[in-house]
């Protein structure tokens, strides 16, 4: 890693921090949004770099309808979408795949918070939490908080429901009942 952006040689920081030119590169458009002038326009776009290097970690990037991917209203993100001619994604929440999880295993959902390693609770856990890491837009930081365990035992057990579907059909099956049933309960988006 580099303490500044210019210092990496396949930047294009260099080019836009008026250090170089590449001639494949037009900069004026993006420059042009800073200032009229190219001086002020460097000056101006090296502070705007300066500014999001040291920002935090902005969580309005992460989230939303469309996961972060664009910034304004939901009916905006649907007309670009629309637009740009993106197929149609179904989003899946963590409520969803609690349900549709517990309503396979025959569990309610708040077995699954329940100390010990129960079946078919633990199982149903392992599982809940193999959909979260495959499905876009679920952490596992969120069914943590749910089913009350460490993120990291999460991980390694939806890690070894991954292995068990190599040879376990019964496993696998319940897996499409459950996918099957999340896509009926999902709201669909452009």
């Amino acid at each position: 890693m580099v303490s500044n952006p210019s210092k990496y040689p396949w930047s294009r920081c260099q080019a836009y921090f008026g250090m170089t030119a590449i001639p494949w590169l037009t900069t004026e458009p993006v420059l042009s949004r800073f200032s009229g002038h190219v001086d002020k326009a460097h000056e101006l776009y090296i502070q705007f770099v300066q500014d999001g290097i040291e920002e935090s970690h902005r969580q309005d990037f992460h989230t939303g309808i469309f996961e972060g991917r664009i910034l304004g209203d939901d009916n905006f993100g649907e007309k670009v979408l629309a637009q740009a001619d993106e197929e149609t994604k179904c989003r899946i929440n963590l409520v969803d795949v609690i349900t549709a999880t517990c309503s396979i295993y025959g569990i309610n959902k708040n077995t699954l918070a329940e100390p010990g390693k129960k079946q078919p609770a633990a199982e149903a856990r392992a599982v809940i939490a193999f959909l979260v890491q495959e499905k876009e837009g679920l952490m596992l930081i969120e069914i943590g908080i749910h089913v009350k365990r460490d993120i990291a035992a999460l991980s390694r057990s939806a890690g070894r429901i991954h292995k068990k579907m190599e040879t376990d059909s019964e496993l696998c099956d319940k897996l499409k009942k459950i996918n099957h049933t999340l896509m009926q309960m999902s709201k669909c988006q452009a």
